[in-house]
């Protein structure tokens, strides 16, 4: 046993995942920590603990269980397929040190859906709608790369997303939509736009008809984050809370800094094909590098029009199209 040392560094070390979508078929994934800058390797056990199981760690074929550097192997063979949090904590020896929560996605016949979604999005293009079928493709994409052991900032619910990727393809061969007010919760969109597809993560709340449009937010990030800090950061997704105690939508397009008022009115145009907005509660937030482009935005469009009335450094309005926006800016 490995008796915890005055000076080992815990906090440097990062989890290393061989996959974030696993086959419960195979068995087995494995995990390791690797140090985020170099110092002399501790030794210590990592422990992975699954709901309603207990640890899945197997230390049974490892030379050496208290090497950090070795992968373990975790045995999923009882574990229930879907979306799980995985604790991990450190064991030098002594006492439990909690590392982290990872969540990890866990299905049957993974390499054989994934073959089958690609083949079939192909199948699809004739007839699909656009916007699932471009949904469709991202969603692969990310999925495939959850397979491999991405090392994605953010914990995507990949189960849920292969089922619901499966299910987008199915209507889409058949030339329907699938996404749409009848159907809330949060969802992960490539949307077309007039100039490309938005990769955006939307919530949409219960109760949506034609006859009972929604308030939109419009969330813009900074500049070191994406569109699902929105949901998973910015005060643990307090934006997104917000909205739904209100019943509003909330939508949060991947940014590059460039978008003008023009682009972020075409976003709520497109949007607006496949979820009933109500144009006189469209709201703009943005965080740090966002916020200053939705008031660069405003301001262009000002100088282009004169609809932006300013009342205070921090918010302002603009009426493009018949739109009427509210923005914020938060530090």
């Amino acid at each position: 046993m490995a008796p915890y040392r005055e000076g080992d560094d815990y906090a440097n070390l990062g989890l290393v995942l061989s996959s974030r979508l696993c086959n419960r078929s195979d068995g087995t994934t494995s995990v390791s920590a690797e140090e985020l800058y170099p110092l002399s390797l501790v030794h210590v056990r990592i422990c992975c603990m699954l709901p309603k199981l207990g640890e899945v760690s197997d230390y049974e074929a490892a030379e050496d269980p208290w090497n950090i550097s070795l992968p373990v192997s975790l045995n999923l063979r009882r574990a229930e397929c879907g979306d799980v949090p995985m604790e991990v904590s450190l064991w030098p020896g002594d006492f439990m040190i909690p590392l982290t929560t990872v969540q990890i996605s866990i299905v049957e016949r993974r390499d054989e859906r994934l073959a089958a979604l690609a083949t079939d999005i192909e199948t699809a293009r004739e007839k699909s709608p656009k916007l699932e079928l471009e949904t469709a493709t991202m969603l692969h994409g990310l999925l495939t790369s959850l397979a491999r052991g991405s090392s994605e900032a953010h914990d995507y619910p990949g189960a849920r997303l292969l089922a619901e990727a499966e299910q987008v393809v199915a209507a889409a061969k058949k030339g329907e939509r699938w996404y749409g007010p009848e159907r809330d919760g949060e969802f992960f969109l490539a949307l077309p736009t007039a100039q490309s597809n938005v990769r955006a993560r939307v919530f949409v709340p219960s109760g949506l008809t034609k006859d009972k449009p929604a308030a939109l937010v419009i969330g813009l990030h900074g500049r070191a984050f994406d569109e699902d800090t929105w949901f998973d950061g910015y005060g643990c997704g307090q934006s997104v809370r917000l909205a739904r105690e209100r019943g509003w939508l909330f939508a949060a397009p991947r940014c590059d800094g460039t978008e003008t008022a023009a682009d972020l009115a075409e976003f709520v145009r497109a949007l607006g094909t496949v979820y009933p907005i109500d144009p006189s509660r469209v709201l703009l937030v943005g965080h740090s590098r966002g916020g200053g482009t939705a008031l660069s935005a405003l301001r262009r469009q000002l100088r282009d029009t004169g609809a932006l009335f300013q009342t205070d450094p921090l918010s302002v309005q603009l009426n493009p199209a018949g739109i009427e926006t509210d923005v914020a800016e938060f530090e």
